[in-house]
């Protein structure tokens, strides 16, 4: 009769019974396997740079995670604990040392799949959005061009025409454009969209 264990899953750190073993299931122990070996070959990549770092980043290329990658492009390995880790943050702590949770290996290349330790520096949120747009990368968050928006700059006039005319209710032009009467009120009185004329 096999012997049944309590413990602590070595790779979840969740609670578990189970029979001979460490892990609370196959699929732990293949992200732990999976997980030490990115380890390992992010250590080997990182210990084999020879960056003289008085260079210039620039004069180095971008040395790109061929890994799984996030939907925003950067590179992720699984994490002992946590579920995942980023490749350029474990990168940038293996060559210049453990960063504080407040900051972030920020890209000097903007390339989010590059983990090449001398493309990084280590910054706050602040610092990073100050640096994306000195290189003028951070989209314009008004009217359409905003992932958020609901109405087209089209629409937004014409929201406007017909509340002049007072012919429709809020709630029937929040019907007609699929949004809330409370967005119809604010386009109209210009709360919002004021960059619409």
């Amino acid at each position: 009769m096999p012997i049944t264990h309590h413990g602590i899953c070595r790779f979840c750190k969740h609670p578990y019974s189970g029979t001979g073993t460490i892990f609370c299931s196959a699929q732990c122990r293949v992200d732990h396997d999976r997980a030490n070996n990115s380890h390992a070959l992010i250590r080997l990549l990182v210990s084999e740079l020879t960056d003289d770092m008085t260079k210039h980043w620039s004069e180095y290329p971008c040395l790109e995670w061929s890994g799984y990658c996030n939907q925003h492009g950067y590179g992720e390995i699984a994490a002992r604990v946590n579920g995942t880790r980023r490749v350029h943050r474990l990168s940038y702590e293996l060559f210049h040392g453990v960063l504080p949770k407040e900051l972030s290996a920020c890209h000097h290349c903007d390339n989010p799949p590059c983990f090449r330790p001398i493309h990084l520096f280590a910054g706050t949120t602040i610092d990073n959005m100050r640096d994306a747009a000195s290189k003028n990368r951070l989209r314009p968050c008004r009217g359409e061009a905003s992932v958020r928006a609901k109405l087209t700059d089209e629409q937004v006039r014409h929201i406007r025409e017909l509340g002049a005319e007072g012919s429709l209710s809020d709630a029937k032009l929040a019907a007609m454009f699929g949004v809330g009467h409370t967005t119809i009120s604010d386009v109209i009185l210009r709360h919002r969209w004021r960059h619409i004329d």
